[in-house]
C-alpha cells in the first residue's frame, strides 16, 4: 500500500504581498484616534498605499517620521502642543523632500495660506469627502499642489493694511502661534491653561493675549474673550 505524500504546510499559508518601488508610505498625525484609525482604514484600500504609522501630537510625530520615512505626512493643524504648523515648519527643516497634506476643521481662508507658507503641499477641510482625500494626496504623489484659489485669497499676515473683513475683522494679522492661542481662548481656556496646553510660559501667554487684543483693536480682555468664543463657534458650526 502506498503512502499518501503529505502536503507541504507552506502550500496553505497566505505569503505576505511584496513592496515594490510604487508603494507609497503615509504617516498620519491627529490627536483624535478615532480620525486617525478612519483615515487608515480609508487610505488601506488604496493599491501601493501603506499607513507606515501615526502620533497624536506633532513632538511625537517628528521622531517617528524620521524613522518610518514616510512619502506624505497627512497632519491636523489644532493639536495640544505644538500645532500642524509648527510641524510643517519642523520637517521642511528635517525631512524637506516629505509631502505635507494639512486638515483642519476650520474656514479654509483662516489657514490654508498659512500652511502654503509654511511649506505644505496641500489643505483640506476636515468635512471632505473620503474620495477627494484620496484624489488629493494622489495628485501631491504626482506633484500637484493641492489648494484652491478661493482658499489663497487673503492677505498675507503682516501687511499694514486692514481690509479684512468677517466674523473676526484682522484675524489674517496674527502669526500662526496668536491664532491657536486666540482659538484656545475661544474653547474657553484660561491664560495659564494656554501656557500649559502650547507648553510656555504663563507669561509669554500673556504677552500673546495682549498682541491679539492690540492687533484686532479690542478695548478690553472681556471683548477678546467673547470674540475668540464666536468665532470657534462660528467655525465648528458652519454649514
Amino acid at each position: 500500500m502506498t503512502k499518501r505524500r503529505k502536503r507541504p504546510c507552506h502550500s496553505f499559508l497566505r505569503m505576505p504581498r511584496k513592496k515594490t518601488t510604487s508603494d507609497k508610505k503615509i504617516f498620519l498625525v491627529d490627536d483624535h484616534p478615532a480620525f486617525r484609525a478612519g483615515m487608515k482604514a480609508i487610505l488601506g484600500l488604496e493599491p501601493g498605499w501603506e499607513v507606515c504609522g501615526e502620533a497624536g501630537n506633532a513632538r511625537e510625530a517628528l521622531t517617528a517620521i524620521e524613522t518610518a520615512a514616510p512619502d506624505l505626512v497627512m497632519t491636523d493643524i489644532s493639536m495640544p502642543g505644538r500645532s500642524g504648523l509648527e510641524l510643517i515648519k519642523d520637517l521642511r527643516a528635517v525631512v524637506p523632500t516629505v509631502r505635507v497634506l494639512a486638515l483642519s476643521m476650520h474656514e479654509d481662508s483662516v489657514y490654508a495660506l498659512r500652511v502654503l507658507q509654511a511649506g505644505g503641499d496641500g489643505y483640506l477641510n476636515k468635512e471632505t469627502p473620503a474620495e477627494e482625500i484620496v484624489e488629493a494626496i494622489r495628485r501631491i504623489f504626482e506633484g500637484q499642489r493641492m489648494f484652491k484659489p478661493e482658499q489663497l485669497a487673503t492677505r498675507p499676515p503682516g501687511l499694514p493694511e486692514r481690509e479684512a473683513s468677517g466674523a473676526v475683522d484682522g484675524i489674517e494679522f496674527l502669526t500662526d502661534r496668536e491664532l491657536e492661542v486666540f482659538e484656545l481662548l475661544g474653547h474657553g481656556r484660561s491664560t495659564r491653561e494656554v501656557a500649559a496646553t502650547l507648553g510656555m510660559s504663563n507669561r509669554t501667554a500673556e504677552v500673546h493675549r495682549a498682541n491679539i487684543k492690540r492687533k484686532l483693536d479690542f478695548s478690553n480682555a472681556a471683548e477678546l474673550t467673547h470674540a475668540a468664543y464666536q468665532w470657534v463657534y462660528q467655525q465648528v458650526n458652519k454649514a
